[in-house]
């Protein structure tokens, strides 16, 4: 990986060229942006907005950088990667990019996959009968560990999240209950969890590679006539040759939240 200073001046690069006219413009000191594409600070550095999340600025070294891979010491101007999540601790997923049908929103679990936008439905039940399940306690939203369990899934042998080796595609297990050696010798999934990913406490989900960026593919649920019901499902970059064109760069951000009580299972 490149060193931080590199990869945070790297990234202003990345904000696409737009052409405007004197009205949309606003000043920053002798110079003029457009709001949608940059954030002016102390009326005299200009750093961009990368997919809807804007690049922070490090006032001692006057550089850019995204505050969900870095923070910046006031006093030196150093950037220090922030740390990342312990394997156990929980978190929510938030997608952002370009579009507003899911800009903003958290990532859900339905069907297999991991999904956004408004289509992009929980698919969650309540396990009956086990001691200590509240399914209320997480109000039905879709939580991950860095380690690849589903947090809030307290099943037999748990739940896991996982990349697909073969596409790229984010996916999860179904809950099954069987003895041990079925998950290594039938089940190559659970194999496949926790691999190739690093979550960086309230900060970007990254994939091995591709260290800023997922894609969000257009796709219509299971069972669903085309045009109908469809919602963005995830994929790593590494895999974006295989993909079609409706397909759109997103940036994953994980929120840390508390460890609760709460329990149901994804289908």
């Amino acid at each position: 990986m490149a060193p931080p200073l590199l990869t945070a001046l790297a990234a202003l690069t990345l904000a696409p060229l737009v052409l405007a006219t004197p009205a949309t413009l606003l000043p920053c000191g002798a110079a003029s942006y457009l709001p949608t594409e940059y954030v002016c600070y102390n009326n005299r550095t200009l750093c961009p907005i990368i997919n809807s999340l804007p690049l922070s600025h490090c006032p001692p070294s006057g550089g850019c950088y995204a505050p969900q891979q870095f923070s910046c010491d006031a006093a030196t101007g150093e950037l220090r990667t922030l740390p990342e999540a312990a394997g156990d601790r929980p978190f929510v997923l938030t997608a952002w990019g370009t579009r507003s049908a899911y800009r903003g929103k958290e990532v859900n679990a339905c069907g297999g996959y991991l999904a956004i936008g408004a289509n992009a439905r929980v698919c969650t039940g309540c396990p009956k009968g086990r001691e200590g399940v509240d399914c209320g306690e997480y109000g039905g939203r879709t939580v991950f560990r860095g380690d690849g369990r589903m947090v809030s899934c307290r099943c037999p042998w748990g739940q896991y999240w996982y990349i697909h080796p073969s596409d790229g595609v984010l996916k999860y297990t179904d809950v099954l209950v069987p003895p041990a050696t079925t998950w290594v010798d039938e089940r190559p999934e659970r194999q496949w969890t926790g691999r190739g990913t690093t979550a960086y406490e309230n900060g970007f989900l990254v994939a091995d590679g591709a260290p800023h960026y997922f894609k969000a593919c257009l796709r219509t649920h299971l069972g669903g006539g085309v045009g109908t019901g469809r919602a963005w499902r995830l994929y790593a970059t590494s895999n974006w040759v295989a993909l079609d064109a409706d397909c759109e760069p997103v940036k994953l951000v994980a929120t840390m939240v508390d460890a609760k009580m709460g329990a149901y299972e994804y289908h």
